[in-house]
């Protein structure tokens, strides 16, 4: 067996697939019941940065019952230099066990080095056992609602029940570990992971210090057998229970730096641009006089970031005074502070005082700039505005095709929490592929994440607009109203600049879906959500598919809606189609 590249390994009664550029055993099963999401070994810098490791040399055994796999590790970034070995050994359907044994070969600062362990999202309500370091047990239940806090501390081992008859136990040494809720980062996953966030960070790992960590996966069946897997008819089905949603708005990041085919950005029909306005660049009357003439010239209105610094008359005052002489319609302003991760009640107080002091109706939005994290964990004010605005990335803890689709539920679950903060109403913006902003940087360089760092070449191809397609489908559902989606151009954005030409895939798929903006969501749901996923719309007695394969090779597919039901094999990327037509 090759374990050099991504590999499905079904021995010994489990089922797992084996990625070795992340050292992650993950979707571990048990016939049809997952036993965990994953398990898998991370270095973090002193900014949260994933260092990637160099695998120098691995192998892969197997003996009666079982198999064990190793890998000879090298990580090696800045002032990052460590190795190590990584072991997994698998016996029967029993046990599972990891092993890790490392040392540094210099001096350096480290947020995190150890063990992941991912119980999936679905596990949410589901009782566990949690032993701490002292060998007392807490008797719990995995949060519903997103949990802004680590919902358990001071782990040794975590006890939890997949399945009628299934009991698993994941015993963690070496370290205490404790737990978060990775869905506030849109992970579908609680993570247990080592070196508690309550001790000092960035830690200084010394030349030679010697990391030894382990974790053993019991399984205990106390009823029936493991059942057999056979694979299922794809099938895409109208999630009656959940109804029809409002189409949301749809707009994109302008990118004042970059050329952008003002036709081209036109055709896709924008409900609004935003623009970012910082009060403290010298130049940022020209930004936003020059953002409205773009927003102007493609019919947009204008989305407004404010990244607010001086509350005063001064301050606030000028800022509305200009926003509003200027010959614009205004989609909404999303109030920010210049220096704090969510907006104080007194900004948004002082912005709102001098909105409404000129007589006008902008509807304003409070929260964050960065990730739904922020405002799970202090809540916006939200007196006087419309609603409540996160920025989203799929990219904050993994980069690989499968997590970034793991995502997906988990953005509309993120919308759906959000809308308990306040008024009920939601945006998400910006949605993008990578992080713009790292507002848990530890150094200052940290913080603003460099453009060539924020490109992912996905973004262009078949694939990156099904990705899209299926953020769009659960944002949809979740009932958010409104969504901003990557720049306009360049290197992160929609057509030509420094990046890829105009025609890609996300061009035509936002092109497309212009058409039917005036439709309605119909929630539906995926046997196979991670190959499948889809967007019913409908408009009148017309019916529209929009499908995305993120399989990376043709399906057949089943879709069904009322009375009718399609089959078609679908090729990677998009497919639209009408209810009955082709296209």
């Amino acid at each position: 067996m090759d374990i050099r590249v991504n590999t499905l390994i079904e021995r010994g009664g489990l089922q797992c697939l084996w990625h070795p550029a992340e050292s992650y055993l993950r979707r571990i099963r048990a016939g049809k019941e997952e036993i965990l999401r994953g398990v898998y070994f991370a270095l973090r810098n002193a900014d949260w940065d994933t260092v990637a490791p160099v695998v120098r040399d691995a192998g892969f055994d197997e003996s009666v019952g079982g198999w064990r796999l190793w890998q000879d590790l090298y990580w090696r970034d800045g002032a990052v230099n460590f190795e190590g070995r990584l072991e997994v050994e698998v016996s029967g359907a029993e046990e599972l066990r990891f092993r890790f044994d490392g040392r540094a070969l210099s001096e350096f600062r480290s947020n995190r080095i150890g063990f992941l362990v991912l119980h999936g999202a679905e596990c949410a309500g589901s009782p566990v056992a949690v032993e701490k370091t002292d060998g007392s047990v807490v008797d719990g239940c995995l949060p519903c609602e997103i949990a802004p806090w680590q919902p358990f501390t001071d782990i040794r081992a975590v006890t939890h029940t997949p399945a009628d008859g299934v009991e698993v136990c994941v015993r963690m040494e070496g370290e205490a570990f404790e737990m978060e809720d990775q869905r506030n980062w849109t992970d579908s996953s609680f993570k247990t992971y080592s070196t508690p966030l309550s001790l000092p960070f960035p830690r200084l790992i010394e030349t030679g210090t010697r990391i030894v960590q382990q974790v053993t996966v019991s399984i205990q069946r106390t009823a029936g057998g493991i059942a057999a897997v056979e694979r299922e008819m794809i099938t895409v089905t109208e999630h009656t229970e959940r109804g029809q949603r409002p189409f949301p708005q749809l707009g994109f990041e302008d990118a004042p730096e970059e050329a952008v085919d003002m036709k081209a950005l036109q055709a896709l029909h924008p409900d609004h641009l935003r623009v970012e306005i910082h009060p403290t660049h010298p130049n940022w009357r020209t930004v936003w006089r020059e953002a409205a003439e773009r927003a102007r010239n493609v019919g947009a209105a204008l989305e407004t970031a404010l990244f607010v610094s001086d509350t005063g008359p001064d301050g606030v005052g000028a800022l509305v005074e200009e926003l509003l002489h200027t010959d614009v319609r205004h989609a909404r302003w999303l109030v920010f502070d210049a220096d704090a991760k969510v907006t104080r009640a007194s900004t948004l107080a002082a912005v709102r005082a001098a909105r409404d002091s000129r007589g006008a109706k902008v509807p304003l939005f409070s929260g964050t700039d960065a990730f739904f994290t922020e405002i799970n964990r202090e809540r916006p004010p939200v007196e006087g505005v419309r609603g409540v605005v996160f920025s989203s990335n799929p990219s904050v803890h993994a980069v690989d095709d499968l997590s970034f689709v793991e995502t997906h539920p988990m953005l509309g679950l993120c919308v759906e929490n959000a809308a308990r903060f306040g008024t009920g109403v939601v945006c998400v913006s910006p949605l993008t592929f990578k992080m713009r902003r790292n507002p848990n940087a530890t150094t200052p360089e940290g913080v603003n994440v460099p453009t060539e760092k924020q490109v992912d070449p996905r973004q262009w191809t078949p694939w990156g607009a099904a990705w899209t397609l299926g953020a769009l489908k659960h944002l949809a559902e979740s009932d958010v109203e409104s969504v901003t989606c990557f720049k306009t151009a360049g290197p992160t954005g929609l057509f030509p600049g420094s990046g890829p030409g105009a025609g890609s895939p996300l061009a035509e798929l936002f092109g497309h879906l212009a058409e039917w903006k005036d439709s309605s969501v119909v929630c539906c749901k995926s046997t196979h959500p991670l190959e499948i996923t889809a967007l019913y719309l409908l408009r009148g007695a017309k019916r529209v598919v929009f499908a995305g394969n993120l399989s990376g090779g043709s399906l057949d597919v089943s879709f069904s809606w009322g009375p009718d039901n399609v089959r078609r094999v679908l090729p990677p990327g998009i497919t639209w189609f009408v209810m009955g037509k082709a296209s």
